[in-house]
């Protein structure tokens, strides 16, 4: 009888173990397939970015004006309906800039703003920034007649 109670006790743990066992993988696998969930996509927020040209680079960055974005939009013939933030960073420790060009995401809840993000429109060529140097970036987004 004590045979049969402790059979039964290490199949009764067994069970619980394995069906323990098997939420755990299905809930790890479930996580790799997700991924990163963003409006923008993966590493596309230009938060993200700007916080590693900080960190990386020691950084400091510039928002272009409403005229230099649309100079900087003509000239890369952008959509001008698909750009709202022209970004510029500057490191000590590169001689070029690095620009990085980001629309808005917003989501509405009710009428209520409720999640607004710049996501980065990449290059024609998948990167998230351009670099120049410093002449060439101003000779793009100078007022025409003005030099640079």
């Amino acid at each position: 009888m004590f045979r049969k109670c402790l059979i039964m006790l290490a199949a009764f743990a067994a069970f619980f173990i394995a069906v323990d066992a098997t939420a755990a993988i299905a809930q790890d696998g479930e996580h790799e397939e997700r991924g990163v969930q963003s409006p923008c996509g993966g590493d596309k927020l230009l938060e993200g970015l700007t916080g590693y040209f900080k960190y990386r680079w020691k950084a400091t960055y510039v928002d272009l004006g409403p005229g230099p974005i649309s100079r900087w939009v003509k000239y890369h013939q952008l959509p001008a309906d698909q750009v709202a933030v022209v970004r510029v960073f500057h490191s000590p420790f590169q001689p070029q800039v690095a620009v990085a060009t980001a629309r808005r995401w917003q989501n509405h809840l009710d009428g209520q703003l409720l999640v607004s993000v710049l996501c980065i429109v990449p290059t024609p060529d998948g990167a998230l920034v351009r670099a120049y140097e410093p002449h060439e970036l101003e000779a793009i987004i100078a007022e025409p007649g003005v030099s640079a």
